[in-house]
């Protein structure tokens, strides 16, 4: 994770708690909240459910409570918990347009292939475009 936080376009998305641990805990989750904002910052942190799959433990209003709880418990003022419980996600996509309404592939049942397509592509668009050639780290070295 510290690889990748070296690379100021990389956000990280932290949900889907429930496919670990069907019955996670507070406590389980909490320190992973931590580190994930000290590695990346609150900037860079999307916390997201994982629905439907969050009803497997709870309602998706209990889950987004818990979460706010967290946060607070945390010590994170309402401009940080507005950043990480939305604000940062809307911020992150909001310069990324990929419409499907006209999408020939979404009309002929290829949507999400294409989708994955465009994904992987914008991707690695982006590690070259923005990040220095020796600030993309390198995986798995």
């Amino acid at each position: 994770m510290k690889a990748l936080a070296q690379c100021p376009n990389i956000h990280v998305k932290a949900s889907g708690w429930e496919m670990v641990d069907r019955q996670y805990t507070v406590d389980a989750i909490k320190p992973i909240i931590k580190q994930l904002v000290a590695i990346f910052g609150e900037e860079r942190v999307l916390l997201a459910s994982n629905f439907p799959l969050t009803l497997f433990r709870q309602s998706y209003q209990d889950y987004w409570q818990m979460m706010h709880d967290i946060l607070v418990e945390l010590g994170f003022d309402e401009t940080h918990q507005r950043a990480l419980l939305g604000q940062n996600a809307r911020d992150s996509l909001s310069s990324y347009k990929i419409t499907t309404l006209h999408d020939p592939f979404h009309v002929s049942g290829l949507f999400t292939s294409r989708l994955r397509e465009v994904s992987v592509s914008r991707v690695h668009h982006l590690i070259q475009s923005r990040s220095p050639v020796n600030q993309v780290p390198q995986i798995g070295h």
